[in-house]
């Protein structure tokens, strides 16, 4: 006995047949740029059985994310980009800052925060993520709370030699 599998086998070409099928549904959403189509066609994606054969499976939460995130359902969008870095999705600055900026679409910035906070725990040498935190909430009219942010790394960036030119961005 090898074990029960819930999933029906099917041939390589199958495989093969339907992956190309959704992968060309990707495609098409993406061209029309109907958000809507574009989660259904990831998830439907995702959802197949070979999906981790066929697929850059952290590339393709990702982009679901992004979509939940222009349709404004920021916590499936943030549900997507926790399943992202699960699925092994690395960014600089690290892909939970997209988290952060999630919560304060959703209106809630003590949750953005406070998590942003906590990755200067993680990562308090990361330039990009200081630059990514003050943009944003530049971009949310924030401009104290900006300001903060994006002067908090400038004497890293001068230090560090600024290899990454992050500095003219700070400023």
């Amino acid at each position: 006995n090898q074990g029960t599998n819930d999933l029906a086998a099917i041939t390589r070409r199958q495989s093969d047949t339907e992956t190309a099928r959704l992968e060309a549904d990707i495609a098409d959403a993406d061209k029309t740029g109907d958000l809507a189509r574009q989660v259904a066609a990831i998830e439907a994606a995702l959802a197949h059985p070979c999906a981790r054969h066929h697929f850059f499976v952290p590339e393709l939460c990702y982009g679901l994310a992004e979509a939940l995130r222009r349709l404004g359902h920021y916590d499936d969008a943030i549900a997507a980009m926790e399943r992202t870095i699960t699925e092994g999705y690395q960014s600089w600055p690290v892909p939970e800052a997209d988290i952060a900026e999630l919560h304060l679409l959703a209106g809630r910035h003590d949750q953005a925060a406070a998590l942003y906070r906590g990755l200067t725990q993680l990562t308090p040498d990361d330039v990009w993520l200081y630059n990514a935190a003050g943009l944003t909430y530049q971009h949310f009219g924030d401009l104290e709370t900006a300001i903060e942010w994006l002067i908090g790394r400038l004497d890293l960036a001068l230090r560090s030699g600024d290899h990454e030119r992050v500095f003219d961005q700070l400023t």
